[in-house]
């Protein structure tokens, strides 16, 4: 069992090297197919990789192939399931857009009609503006601009720099 949590911890780290490599080198346009196909591969290492443990005899009495591909399977797909969701709040999360937009701007400060001009339904914008407001992300400076608060500092600079180490750009 060792093995396969050993194993499935390896190829999902592969798998994320992978997927940054690719971005970086590729700025890939269809991000879902390219994740799928590389965790396609990894799957398939972590199965290359108990195969040739049992093959070798490199584990002990105790190591059942079986049990280490069936545990290495299940992490690999817990781990999926968990970073999934955060790749896709950092390439489609509007209030991570806004909040990259108020860190890169001059004096991290922008003025509304350019953030709803960015973005097509000024409805949803002054929504989501108000909720990240009253989370204390930012504050209103006076009727069109907004300032990051130190909270949105810490959050905005977190979220761009794993955006550009995904090498995701604007908007995702």
């Amino acid at each position: 069992m060792l093995v396969g949590i050993v194993s499935a911890i390896a190829w999902f780290a592969a798998f994320l090297a992978a997927q940054l490599a690719a971005y970086w080198a590729f700025g890939v346009r269809h991000r879902s197919k390219l994740i799928v196909r590389v965790f396609v591969l990894a799957i398939a290492g972590h199965v290359a990789t108990v195969g040739w443990v049992w093959v070798c005899g490199k584990a002990s009495q105790h190591f059942s192939p079986v049990l280490s591909f069936a545990c290495g399977v299940l992490l690999l797909m817990c781990l999926f399931i968990l970073y999934m969701p955060f790749f896709y709040t950092l390439t489609t999360s509007l209030s991570v857009e806004i909040l990259s937009m108020l860190e890169s701007a001059p004096r991290r400060r922008l003025p509304l009609a350019e953030v709803t001009h960015r973005f097509t339904s000024e409805v949803f914008v002054l929504d989501r503006l108000e909720t990240m407001r009253a989370n204390g992300y930012f504050t209103v400076t006076d009727a069109s601009g907004y300032r990051l608060t130190a909270r949105g500092e810490r959050v905005a600079r977190l979220l761009d720099n794993v955006k550009a180490a995904l090498a995701l750009g604007a908007g995702g």
